[in-house]
């Protein structure tokens, strides 16, 4: 066993042993637990094991509902993880369902401008790119870039990385001369941010 899977079956043991003191004391349904449930659905997910991932950020998802009601956001958080699963496993129509479950709620809880609503934005943003759907991809990586100059500001890595991702979409779609226009933007965040020593590395 390599060290990686040495630490990663640490990392589970460590979230089994807090699950099997919590819930005799606190109960099963409880903010800790949930939050226990969902880390070790991500330890599964990054083993690419995907069943066991989907069982972990289920169980998290009926706690975090049992608790907190539907309009927060452990429940948005454990909807948009379960919508990844899904998209690794080939359901797109479930991945578009649950992520809009979860921009629906995100909505609610930030009102207005908040990184995590930026973020939904770009997840449906992709998943309408590598389906084709460039004038959906374009309509929320403009809903993504709205919301992320409004939090960070223009000279960003995020703003950079969409302002890129709009430009690969206007190639895609042969609008040239709108691609460079939108690469070149980009290219001056990260010219500017390079200039003040700020790590250069474009996001999707």
């Amino acid at each position: 066993m390599d060290c990686k899977n040495i630490y990663t079956y640490t990392i589970l043991a460590k979230f089994s042993s807090a699950l099997s003191t919590i819930i005799p004391i606190m109960g099963e349904n409880h903010n800790t637990v949930a939050i226990c449930y969902y880390y070790i659905g991500l330890v599964y997910s990054s083993m690419a094991e995907y069943a066991k991932s989907l069982e972990f950020f289920n169980k998290s998802l009926n706690v975090s509902l049992a608790v907190n009601g539907e309009r927060h956001p452990y429940v948005a958080l454990n909807y948009n993880s379960i919508a990844i699963l899904h998209y690794r496993l080939g359901d797109q129509a479930k991945y578009i369902e649950l992520l809009n479950k979860s921009l629906a709620i995100e909505k609610e809880i930030y009102k207005n401008n908040h990184p995590n609503l930026a973020s939904a934005y770009n997840n449906l943003a992709f998943f309408y790119d590598n389906s084709g759907e460039y004038s959906k991809a374009l309509e929320y990586y403009e809903k993504c870039l709205d919301m992320s100059l409004a939090i960070y500001g223009e000279n960003h890595p995020s703003v950079a990385s969409v302002y890129n991702n709009i430009a690969c979409v206007y190639n895609k779609m042969g609008e040239i001369s709108n691609s460079l226009e939108i690469h070149e933007k980009a290219l001056k965040i990260y010219l500017h941010l390079s200039q003040k020593g700020h790590s250069l590395s474009p996001r999707r």
